[in-house]
């Protein structure tokens, strides 16, 4: 656990104070900590955190709702890390976000990408 996490600052959203690590994510989250870190890290992550702090990146809630998304589109829709990471990289851009899954538009807006729409 890191002892000198940021601090919430005065009117901040609670849901975007980084607080947690990714050890601590994955084990809320229930997803194994060798994915996660996977998706933080590397040439091109999929997944940006929300606060880096001496080479440990700090998530908000905001950012586990993302991951817990990235998921659900690997495990449960079957979607390849390639398409996946070029679905955010496009959201990206598009939305001019590092995170773009907080948008409410966003899956909307890159539906072909991110969903596969089906009655």
């Amino acid at each position: 656990m890191l002892k000198n996490k940021p601090a919430r600052a005065k009117g901040q959203d609670i849901r975007t104070v980084p607080t947690y690590t990714i050890p601590e994510a994955a084990q809320f989250l229930a997803i194994p900590c060798r994915t996660m870190f996977s998706w933080y890290e590397g040439d091109e992550p999929i997944l940006k955190s929300s606060a880096f702090i001496t080479s440990v990146h700090l998530l908000s809630y905001r950012d586990l709702e993302e991951a817990y998304r990235v998921y659900l589109l690997r495990e449960k829709f079957h979607f390849s890390l390639q398409k996946v990471r070029k679905s955010m990289r496009n959201a990206r851009r598009m939305f001019h976000s590092n995170h773009p899954l907080h948008r409410a538009d966003a899956v909307k807006e890159c539906l072909n990408d991110l969903v596969y729409d089906k009655p």
